[in-house]
């Protein structure tokens, strides 16, 4: 466990001050700034109220574990079923109908169970292939389908091989119409006929551009540094990422690399683990929480907030480095802010977010699905998908 109180404004407001404490728990430091920002509002508006972020790794494991229960929980992945009774029903505070007409409707839809509300969606990754601005020309000028790179990947220089990146390979998996979802036990489900065509399209890319050895031994020998300087040397003709991560980049550094959105069709699916957050059932302090999340949706408020960490001088992107739950913020403020989003911002139609997947995705990602799919293409797998989960399962997830 690792937990860190950052010494901030809202930190010195507290001892210098007698205080109604409202505590936070996250894995972002940008949200001790947020409470600086709103601790000043409530210095000068003379409320006894303050606010203390706490920085935590794993936010949720901390809080079930803490002796400390804080207020409000700030994390990926938060939103399931099996989280729900830990946390206050947040309808009792919030309008949906009024949440509806700010939130995109199908990111507040994954957090709503039977019409009762616990988790408040904040913010969402989109994928993205980054390619050098010289071929900006190449490709359609807002989507890149799966299959359209597949076929540029095989008359390019260096001919893409999806073994290089096992987020890639996932996510790209993901665009044949979400083979993998979970369902309201938190059981990965998966559509088995969509699932083989997927595995079939991928297997077909990775043998037509060297197979799974040769693939291997070039991302060792090559594909050591960040996917910029990869593409800068040749090494890579295009790389899949997070869109925070490729715009954290371009905001700091010569605008060298362009990008187009993952998708198919025109439908792109929103990273898994975006961010939520709830109010636990034993907080003390529940009317201050809420009032902290409904400043926190405030358009004009997060159009502050951004625009005070860069001006700190902060590698930043965005509200919780990420999009805003928020459409009118991504849509216009963001559009009319960074450059290279303008004119080029997904409408809502075209968004497929993910359903409700159990807190600990993170790992399960990284450890059951891509090994496995690692060694479906290095030739057949020792286990069936569903050994590789029940063995992680029984051994990593509590009885």
């Amino acid at each position: 466990m690792q937990r860190f109180l950052i010494v901030t404004f809202s930190l010195l407001l507290v001892y210098c001050h007698p205080a109604k404490v409202m505590t936070i728990f996250s894995p972002y430091p940008e949200l001790s700034q947020y409470a600086d920002q709103y601790n000043k509002e409530l210095l000068a508006r003379k409320s006894s109220v303050r606010v203390l972020a706490y920085y935590y790794e794993d936010p949720f494991q901390d809080f079930l574990t803490s002796n400390k229960v804080p207020d409000i929980v700030i994390a990926p992945s938060l939103a399931n079923q099996q989280n729900k009774k830990y946390f206050s029903n947040l309808l009792r505070f919030f309008s949906l109908k009024q949440l509806s007409q700010k939130i995109y409707p199908d990111f507040l839809k994954a957090a709503t169970f039977k019409r009762k509300l616990f988790f408040l969606p904040l913010a969402f990754d989109l994928p993205l292939i980054s390619f050098s601005i010289d071929k900006e020309t190449e490709f359609d000028p807002y989507v890149l389908q799966i299959k359209s790179l597949y076929s540029y990947s095989l008359r390019s220089t260096v001919q893409f091989n999806p073994l290089w990146n096992n987020d890639f390979l996932f996510y790209g998996i993901q665009t044949f119409n979400n083979p993998f979802l979970f369902d309201a036990k938190g059981t990965l489900q998966w559509k088995e006929n969509t699932l083989n065509t997927a595995l079939g399209f991928f297997k077909s890319w990775i043998q037509k551009t060297g197979g799974t050895k040769q693939a291997l031994v070039y991302k060792k020998k090559y594909l050591i540094d960040s996917p910029f300087a990869n593409m800068a040397k040749k090494y890579l003709s295009f790389s899949f990422m997070h869109a925070s991560t490729f715009f954290r980049h371009v905001q700091m550094r010569e605008k060298k690399f362009s990008y187009r959105w993952l998708a198919n069709k025109r439908n792109i699916f929103v990273l898994y683990a975006p961010i939520y957050a709830a109010i636990p059932k034993n907080s003390t302090h529940k009317k201050e929480a809420h009032d902290f999340l409904a400043w926190l949706l405030e358009e004009s408020v997060q159009k502050e907030l951004i625009l005070k960490n860069e001006q700190r001088n902060l590698v930043y992107f965005g509200f919780l480095q990420q999009f805003s739950s928020l459409s009118r913020i991504n849509n216009i403020f963001f559009s009319e802010h960074y450059a290279e989003l303008f004119g080029r911002l997904p409408p809502k139609e075209d968004l497929i977010f993910p359903s409700a997947s159990p807190t600990y995705w993170s790992d399960f990602q990284k450890k059951v699905i891509t090994p496995w799919l690692l060694s479906y293409f290095a030739g057949p797998p020792e286990q069936s998908l569903s050994s590789a989960i029940r063995e992680w399962t029984m051994q990593s997830l509590p009885k």
